[in-house]
């Protein structure tokens, strides 16, 4: 049993190494190739370049790359502090509190991993448009706070580690609900809160459908929407020519997320410990 274990533990190692190579590679292409030519690109992709040039990225900051960078670290930001202390709230409340259909409201939040978010883009959109927040920033992190199924499964079922004896004697002295989850339950999410900023901060940085359909105004786009532009021409058609601009693009777009994994790492696993032993 032992030995057939340790077979599966090799055997997914490997897919996982190749899986990381490819990527690795993929990205190491994508950036040599943001220094390129447009013409030299397709013609020696697997080689060094032979004219380094800065011409992709002058254009990139003439041309609203860094607004684009810059909305899009508004948007990151404010959708994960909405989304995380909402889930915490909902999560303390279905983790803590003992009342009738509990597990049905968490049903029906684990029915958002059931359903796409853009089966309700209709509902959405109309509900945007009532409160007045379409083409607007704050629309589009109304919308991505909405997405609460997964952050409220992970929160709740960490909170249910939590020992009840601590609530009660917080009860014991007088502290009330709120400050009992403001001082001693958020602290105490750390671990779960963060293992959560990245997952939920990859699919919020790189959504390119929402900006489209929310977002009318060039100065208000994100930046997927705005590198889409950097290789399509007016009629949506790709340019080759501008593939060393998407290229240099993309290169950026990459370090936000990357600087996130490489050192926020380190700070959840930290955390994860400490939450242990302190358990």
């Amino acid at each position: 049993m032992v030995k057939e274990n340790r077979l599966w533990h090799n055997f997914f190692s490997v897919i996982i190494s190749i899986y990381c190579l490819i990527t690795v590679i993929l990205f190491v292409i994508v950036f040599v190739s943001s220094f390129r030519p447009a013409e030299e690109i397709f013609k020696s992709i697997w080689t060094i370049p032979r004219k380094i040039i800065l011409d992709n990225y002058l254009y990139l900051i003439r041309n609203r790359f860094f607004i684009y960078f810059w909305n899009s670290i508004l948007v990151t930001v404010g959708s994960i502090v909405a989304i995380l202390f909402l889930a915490s709230l909902a999560s303390f409340g279905l983790g803590k509190f003992k009342f009738k259909g509990s597990q049905l409201v968490l049903g029906f939040f684990l029915l958002g991993v059931m359903f796409p978010a853009q089966v309700g883009i209709v509902p959405m959109f109309n509900i945007v448009r009532t409160l007045q927040l379409g083409n607007s920033l704050i629309g589009l992190i109304v919308i991505y706070a909405s997405q609460l199924s997964i952050p409220v499964f992970v929160l709740t079922n960490f909170l249910k580690t939590i020992p009840d004896s601590i609530i009660e004697s917080a009860k014991i002295d007088g502290a009330g609900t709120f400050r009992i989850y403001w001082k001693i339950l958020l602290p105490m999410f750390q671990p779960a809160i963060g293992a959560m900023i990245p997952l939920t901060a990859v699919g919020l940085w790189n959504d390119l459908f929402f900006p489209l359909i929310f977002l009318a105004s060039k100065e208000k786009w994100t930046m997927p929407l705005g590198v889409l532009t950097y290789y399509s021409g007016r009629n949506g058609s790709f340019q080759l020519a501008k593939f060393g601009i998407a290229f240099a693009a993309v290169s950026i777009s990459v370090l936000p997320m990357l600087i996130l994994y490489v050192f926020g790492s380190n700070k959840i696993i930290d955390s994860i410990t400490e939450g242990a032993i302190k358990q």
